[in-house]
């Protein structure tokens, strides 16, 4: 088929010819090894299709589809796998390995009859003429499909980007089959946008090729690797020669390994390849010159720059009136709209409004969780954080492009989210001057419009004006205020508006500048009697630059989590306590040095109550790891939710103790709860940080972490 820019069409293009395919394969009596491989095939550019054009379907009927097609895919998972093995197994020319194929060709045909009940099951269900129909009558309302194909793949290829550093270590395995995953899957999204394209997208799509069948016999050696010792164990049962067949295994088990290492050098040089050859920037620069001009809306020169909004719906209606009573008569939105709020009320008042939005990470974040296996359930089994948002406001802001490029007033205005550069980079007010420069060189633009960081400030460098308005809803500056601001084309001048409104003062610490070292290097506001605990570590021979830097870690994760612990400004000032003296008991050696800085902070005159004192001691005792034994003599007197607050603060001080053991980086500038698990980024990206120290903080919140 030829060239196509509508969507209406898209659907019916890149997803008919699946359908129909797996409606003929479906009606076979007999399946041949290829005929499981074109339906599962099928089946997967259908389970990627349809939550794309999830705008085109009624969202229950969808959800039915959805289901079937997953439950078909995993079926044919074991044929498949089987088929694999037995021809790998019979290059070979052995007498035992013969009987083994034999075998296991017996063990496949039982694989076989199961996936021929399924697929037929599917085939009498009708699912798939229901699917077919619809798409022959499909009516939906249009929308730009470069924009939406620029956010889609924008999704998939962050996870490739998350998982391809697990490719630094040739023996994770598991990391290596979730980075083929990520590259089949954004494999699939990207053929479904192909046809926008003269080219069909092939040169790209075939260095994806390339790169997921490299993956992917990188994966089949890893199978082979677990079940050749199951089949020679099945071998020596059956009565083989025991010598014999061992030498079989070694024979076996070296040939894959071999192979392994091979395609695992293949890999490595297919990825490092894609990345010299910019290859996610020239495929997003492909989608983004064919955007749609929306230049022509923008009349107004002075104008409203927000960002970060995080579904802070009444901070967003303060800021707009704010806006409006200072006269400004535009609006642009720098993304992240989505958040724990009211996400559909934000993106309605925007609408309402004329903004011009691109979308953001945490919006790509929000979009993956909807593209998992709970696309389509019930908003009721949703996170409480995803209730806000229906699937209508996830797919309009997927329509938004990642970034957008404006010209008012002989003015060049570039609006992106995160840096020019991309790749999450945090810009703020203390980005050197010389990392600016290099970036308005690259931009080609006279104004800059940058998020992500929600630290407000405008510089100007090298005579381009940059401009970050900070969070409307989750403020990570130590002025803990909504914050946006507004830019007068015409002069080029631009200001920083902060909204007055009642916030914890927690909120105002989750920016600690610095906290107290020997050298008083790291000085920091913490509590008044911060300088006396200090003076205490240095006492017992603490190392201050450890204990400063896990304090300040444990403040940033604190004050980045508010939502996440549910604690109070009293407990942060007792984490700081319990941060700079947890390694007090090593004065008496390693053995029982938890149990031991329990007893000497229970000894040592601090500035709190004598309860706060235990909780403190608590803190340091079981940041260990483990949890409270009902016996244990520490927690004798301890009230049940001063426990509770103790396991809270301990787990978030095991976190921070881990990563200070790690790294010299001690600012955290946001720490997301997305799709179940704590994201803690850290103020430079660093590949280098694998923790060890999370179980207790998994326990006790339930939510895996990263540090990114």
């Amino acid at each position: 088929m030829g060239k196509t820019e509508s969507l209406q069409d898209l659907a019916v293009q890149t997803l008919l010819e699946p359908a129909e395919t797996l409606l003929k394969l479906s009606s076979l009596k007999n399946f041949e090894e290829e005929d499981i491989h074109d339906i599962r095939v099928a089946s997967r550019r259908l389970r990627t299709g349809i939550p794309i054009f999830s705008s085109c379907f009624e969202g229950k009927e969808a959800a039915k589809w959805l289901k079937a097609l997953k439950s078909l895919t995993n079926s044919l998972g074991d044929a498949r796998d089987s088929d694999v093995f037995i021809k790998y197994l019979s290059r070979y020319e052995n007498q035992p390995l013969t009987e083994i194929v034999e075998r296991l060709k017996v063990s496949r045909e039982k694989s076989y009859i199961f996936a021929k009940k399924r697929i037929s099951q599917m085939h009498k269900s009708g699912i798939l003429e229901d699917i077919i129909s619809n798409l022959k009558e499909i009516n939906c309302s249009d929308k730009n499909c470069y924009s939406l194909g620029l956010a889609n793949i924008c999704v998939r290829y962050s996870a490739v980007e998350k998982y391809s550093r697990n490719l630094d270590d040739v023996y994770d395995k598991t990391g290596h089959h979730k980075m083929r995953i990520a590259v089949k899957k954004f494999r699939y999204c990207l053929e479904v946008f192909s046809p926008l394209f003269d080219d069909k997208l092939s040169a790209e799509l075939a260095s994806l090729k390339e790169l997921q069948d490299s993956l992917g016999k990188m994966h089949d050696f890893d199978v082979f690797l677990e079940k050749i010792p199951e089949i020679i164990r099945e071998s020596v049962f059956e009565g083989a020669d025991v010598d014999k067949i061992l030498e079989l295994q070694d024979l076996l088990l070296k040939s894959c390994r071999e192979s392994r290492d091979r395609l695992y050098t293949e890999t490595r040089k297919v990825w490092d390849r894609l990345n010299d050859e910019y290859y996610k920037e020239h495929l997003t620069a492909k989608f983004e010159e064919n955007l749609p001009d929306c230049l022509k809306e923008m009349q107004s020169q002075k104008l409203m720059i927000v960002s970060d909004i995080h579904g802070s719906y009444d901070s967003l209606v303060k800021a707009l009136n704010d806006a409006i009573c200072r006269g400004v008569g535009g609006i642009l939105c720098l993304g992240d709209i989505s958040g724990r709020g009211d996400t559909d009320a934000c993106l309605r008042l925007l609408k309402q409004n004329n903004a011009i939005c691109i979308h953001g990470n945490y919006d790509l974040a929000t979009a993956e969780i909807y593209w998992s296996s709970e696309f389509f359930k019930s908003r009721y089994d949703l996170k409480d954080s995803m209730k806000n948002i229906s699937l209508e406001s996830i797919n309009e802001i997927l329509t938004f492009p990642s970034r957008l490029r404006l010209k008012i007033s002989d003015k060049r205005i570039l609006m992106v989210h995160d840096s020019p550069a991309g790749g999450k980079e945090r810009l703020g007010p203390k980005t050197p001057a010389d990392r600016l420069a290099c970036l308005a060189d690259m931009s080609q633009a006279d104004i800059i419009l940058m998020g992500h960081s929600h630290l407000p400030f405008v510089r100007r460098v090298n005579e381009v004006l940059f401009i970050n308005p900070g969070s409307i809803g989750n403020i990570k500056d130590s002025d803990a205020r909504p914050s946006y601001a507004v830019l007068d084309v015409s002069t080029g001048e631009a200001e920083i508006i902060k909204l007055d409104d009642e916030f914890s003062e927690i909120s105002s610490r989750c920016r600690l500048e610095d906290i107290h070292t020997e050298d008083r290097k790291k000085n920091a506001e913490m509590s008044g009697g911060i300088d006396d605990v200090f003076r205490l570590a240095e006492d017992l021979d603490i190392n201050i630059s450890h204990a400063a830097a896990v304090a300040r870690l444990s403040s940033n994760i604190f004050c980045n989590t508010c939502g996440l612990h549910k604690l109070y400004e009293d407990d942060l000032t007792l984490l700081q306590y319990a941060a700079i003296l947890h390694d007090a008991g090593w004065l008496m050696g390693k053995r029982d040095h938890e149990k031991n800085s329990y007893k000497i902070i229970m000894d040592l005159s601090l500035p709190v109550s004598s309860n706060d004192k235990n909780i403190i001691a608590c803190i340091a005792r079981y940041h260990r790891g483990n949890l409270p034994e009902l016996n244990d003599p520490e927690i004798k007197d301890v009230s049940n939710t001063d426990l509770d607050r103790i396991l809270r603060l301990a787990g978030i001080l095991r976190i921070a103790d881990d990563i200070a053991n790690q790294t010299d980086m001690e600012e955290i500038t946001n720490c997301p709860v997305i799709n179940g698990r704590l994201e803690i980024f850290l103020s430079q990206k660093t590949d280098d940080i694998f923790l060890k120290k999370n179980d207790l903080f998994e326990k006790v919140f339930k939510y895996k972490v990263e540090v990114l």
